[in-house]
Order: C-alpha cells, then structure tokens, then sequence
C-alpha cells in the first residue's frame, strides 16, 4: 500500500517504522474498521433529500466497527499481550451501502431513503460544501476511491476477526437519535 489508498497509507508508515525500529518489542497493531459515526456525516443529505452520498461501491460488502468494540480489543490487547508483532482487525458488522440505507431506512421510518454513488469529484466536493477541510476530503475520498477499485479487505480477510457485539441495527438508533436532533443545513 502507498500514497494511492488516502489518509490510510499513514498507519502505513508508523507500522512499518516500529516494526523496523523495534524488532525486538513486543507489537499488536490494533486496525479499527470504518466506524459506524463515520455515516453521520450524512444525516444533513439525509434530512435534505433523503439519500446517503457515497463514492465507494454500493454492493460490496463494508467493514463497519463501534468504538465500544475497539475498547473491548484494545483492553484485551494491554492485559494480555501476545508475543511477537501481530496484527488485529476490529469490526462489529459487514454490510454494504444499500443494506446500510435500508436499516437506516428503517431505524428513521424514512422509507423513501436511499444510497447514491456519485463520481469521486462529486464527493469531494460536498465534503468540502459540508465543512470538511480540502486535504482531508481529498484524502477520504482517495481512500474510498482505492477500497471501491480494489481488494482493499483482502488483509482482513487474512487476519479475520470474530465480529464486536454492535450491530448496524444497533447503531441505527444512535444515527436515529442524532437525526431527529439535528436541524437542517442550509448551503
């Protein structure tokens, strides 16, 4: 992996510079999935127009994870190290963008809403109209540019997880939650 998967290539780089720094210490690289907050992002289309907005693929299979079940890993991963330098995915829910529109659709009662895949130049754009600062949506995007492009999970597959107790049902009512807080942006 280089500088063509996004802001991702940067844990690129801090693992492999431990790994080589420290050959002799102990590591556990804890590698969290696409966290479910990430979909929040989307609660002001969602409220606008009733649609997701996405450059990633809508029918491949997604890694989603919630903090909670992160915690829980890296608790285990301080109280009982393994030896060596080993690699650990976190994830509570594989789903792809439409079934994730159609839990949400559900949670919010919204039967209507739905998940567009728009061209990488178009995400970035409303990235940016949202508030995001340019590089980062550039990034972000470069990121789920290469995840829809390649076999982004072919290492989780490799180092599969059991699978964290929230599901994306569970967290369709924390996203429902949030919705019906929010006001409406105005752009």
């Amino acid at each position: 992996m280089g500088p063509e998967v996004g802001a991702l290539y940067m844990y690129h780089i801090i693992e492999q510079t431990l790994t080589t720094a420290l050959p002799d210490v102990d590591l556990t690289f804890i590698r969290p999935t696409v966290m479910y907050y990430n979909l929040l992002s989307s609660v002001p289309t969602v409220k606008k127009s009733h649609r997701i907005y996405t450059n990633a693929n809508l029918a491949v299979k997604n890694v989603w994870v919630a903090p909670v079940d992160v915690t829980t890993v890296l608790i285990k991963a301080l109280t009982e190290p393994t030896p060596g330098q080993t690699v650990t995915y976190v994830a509570s829910d594989e789903k792809t963008y439409l079934e994730v529109a159609s839990v949400l659709s559900q949670a919010l009662k919204m039967p209507d809403l739905r998940v567009s895949q728009v061209p990488d130049e178009v995400m970035q754009d409303h990235l940016v109209t949202a508030g995001t600062p340019v590089a980062f949506a550039r990034e972000y995007v470069k990121t789920v540019a290469y995840q829809r492009d390649h076999d982004f999970y072919a290492d989780y597959r490799a180092h599969q997880p059991r699978l964290g107790d929230v599901k994306l049902a569970d967290f369709a009512q924390v996203y429902a939650e949030d919705y019906h807080n929010q006001q409406v942006l105005k752009h």
